[in-house]
């Protein structure tokens, strides 16, 4: 796939990898998928405990970007990784399940990237 053929609309990180969800037109339907990145891993660990272990991985090809956030966010501790780029297309369905996943956790919830980014919290920090 050319790395140009795509349009990224949300890249979240952690310590040592990232996952980021992404669509393409196809005909005239845009599929939707994430991919994770773990290459950051190869450097902490040595080849022997590499071995066996998957450094990208990309996710089924599904119909919307919901669908692949649902995908990912049941597999993956979304809202505890950094939020580093949210695409206007889909933040306002990313503000509402963070809404959500904000309320059940009582407020005791850290990452200021999602909190600022979705404008929870102005970005003071110039």
């Amino acid at each position: 796939m050319n790395i140009k053929s795509y349009t990224t609309l949300l890249e979240i990180a952690g310590e040592g990898g990232s996952i980021t969800i992404n669509k393409k037109l196809f005909g005239n339907q845009y599929k939707y998928w994430f991919t994770t990145n773990e290459a950051a891993m190869a450097d902490l660990l040595s080849a022997e405990d590499l071995e066996g272990l998957k450094l990208h991985s990309k996710s089924a090809i599904v119909d919307s970007f919901e669908e692949a956030f649902t995908i990912a966010k049941k597999k993956y501790p979304i809202f505890k990784l950094h939020l580093i780029y949210i695409d206007d297309e889909v933040k306002e369905f990313v503000v509402k399940g963070f809404s959500e996943y904000k309320d059940m956790k009582s407020n005791a919830f850290g990452g200021r990237s999602w909190r600022v980014l979705l404008g929870f919290e102005p970005n003071d920090r110039k």
